[in-house]
C-alpha cells in the first residue's frame, strides 16, 4: 500500500477499493499545486533541525503512550508570510495546514523560530493520527477519520468531534513547547523562555494592583495571558514590570497594549474555545472516576487520536453523561471546515 490511509471504507468489491486506492497514491505522489511553489520560503539548517526534533519527540510520546502509530509519508513547504498574504489563499489567519490524501504540511514562516516549532508541531500531530478514507463516486476518495475527528460522508465539510480534534492536537503541540529538551528542537533557548513566560503569568494573576488598574478588561486579558505559549520579546516584558520606576497604572497600561495588540506582537495560543470544551468533558468525567487525573484522562483522548480506537474514550463520556452521551458529544463538538 503506497498511500497513508489505514483502512478504505465504503468499496462495493476489490475493484473499486483498487481503483480508490490508486487515486489515493497517485494524490500522495503529487507536488504541491503552482500556487504553494509561488509563495515558498526557504527552509533553513535551523527550520530543518526543528523538524528533525519535532519528529523525535513525537516518536517517544507515542512511545510513553503505548501506541504503536504509523508514521505517515509526508511532504513539507514552508511558505513566505507576505506572499502567501498577497495570494490570500491559505486563508485568513491560518498559519498551517495538513493535507491529509496528499500527505503534506504546509507552515507559513511565523513571526520567529518558536512559532514555527509550535505550528509545525501541530500539524504534524494532525498527521500522526489514524487515517482512513471513504470512497465517494467508485473512483476518487476522500478522508474519512483523521485522528479523533470523523467527516460526514455526505457532507465532507462536517468533521464530528472536530473541535476535540484540534484542542488534542493543540494540546499535544503544546507538549514539546513545555517537555522538548532544547538540543531535540534546533538548540533553541527555549527553557529561559518558558520561564520567563512562567514568571509573567505568576506576576499577572497574583498582581491586585493590575487587577484593579485594568478594571473590566481584567478577564479578557487575563483570558489571553493565560492562554500565551510564548512571547516573541518576553524579556522586554520581564524588564518592564520588574521597573520600578514605573507605577502600577503605567504597567497596567503597558499590558493592556501588548495584549490587546495580540495578532501582531504575541503568540496566543490557538482553539481556546475547543480547549474549553475538552477541558469541561475531562472536569465531567473526574466526577464520575475520581481515581482518575486529568493528565490520565488526556493521554486516554491522546490514544484514541493515534490509535483510532474509540471504545475506551466512550466508556468513559458514557459513565460520565449518560447514555447516548458519546453521539452527543460527537454533535456537539462538529466542526465545518471550508
Amino acid at each position: 500500500m503506497k498511500h497513508n490511509f489505514e483502512r478504505i471504507v465504503g468499496t462495493k468489491n476489490k475493484e473499486e477499493h483498487d481503483t480508490a486506492s490508486a487515486f489515493l497514491e497517485k494524490r500522495l505522489a503529487s507536488d504541491f499545486p503552482e500556487r504553494f511553489m509561488e509563495c515558498s520560503a526557504e527552509i533553513t539548517l535551523e527550520h530543518q533541525k526543528i523538524v528533525q526534533g519535532v519528529i523525535a519527540y513525537a516518536k517517544e510520546l507515542l512511545k510513553s503512550l503505548g501506541v504503536d502509530a504509523k508514521v505517515p509519508k509526508l511532504k513539507f513547504i514552508l511558505l513566505d508570510r507576505e506572499k502567501v498574504n498577497a495570494v490570500g489563499f491559505m486563508g485568513e489567519g491560518v498559519r498551517g495546514k495538513f493535507f491529509p490524501t496528499e500527505g503534506a504540511i504546509a507552515v507559513v514562516d511565523g513571526a520567529n523560530l518558536v512559532e514555527f516549532i509550535e505550528i509545525f508541531a501541530h500539524e504534524y500531530f494532525h498527521a500522526l493520527g489514524y487515517s482512513s478514507a471513504h470512497v465517494t463516486n467508485g473512483k476518487e476518495a476522500e478522508v474519512y477519520r483523521n485522528g479523533i475527528s470523523l467527516h460526514d460522508r455526505n457532507e465532507q465539510s462536517i468533521s464530528y468531534f472536530g473541535d476535540l480534534e484540534e484542542a488534542i492536537v493543540t494540546e499535544l503541540s503544546m507538549k514539546v513547547l513545555r517537555d522538548a529538551p532544547d538540543a531535540s528542537i534546533g538548540n533553541l533557548d527555549l527553557q529561559d523562555q518558558l520561564e520567563h513566560m512562567n514568571t509573567f503569568r505568576t506576576w499577572f494573576n497574583e498582581s491586585t494592583e493590575i487587577k484593579h488598574e485594568l478594571g473590566e478588561n481584567y478577564d479578557e486579558i487575563q483570558r489571553r495571558v493565560n492562554s500565551i505559549s510564548l512571547l516573541p520579546h518576553i524579556e522586554t516584558v520581564i524588564a518592564t514590570i520588574k521597573d520600578d520606576a514605573m507605577d502600577d497604572i503605567e504597567k497596567a497600561g503597558y499590558i493592556d497594549g501588548f495584549i490587546s495588540g495580540a495578532d501582531q506582537r504575541i503568540k496566543v495560543l490557538p482553539y481556546a474555545p475547543e480547549r474549553k470544551k475538552l477541558s469541561t468533558i475531562i472536569e465531567k468525567i473526574i466526577e464520575t472516576e475520581p481515581a482518575l487525573s486529568s493528565n490520565q484522562v488526556f493521554d486516554e483522548f491522546a490514544r484514541a487520536h493515534f490509535s483510532g480506537n474509540y471504545l475506551p474514550i466512550a466508556r468513559l463520556i458514557e459513565a460520565a453523561y449518560g447514555k447516548g452521551g458519546f453521539r452527543q458529544i460527537a454533535n456537539d463538538t462538529k466542526r465545518t471546515y471550508s
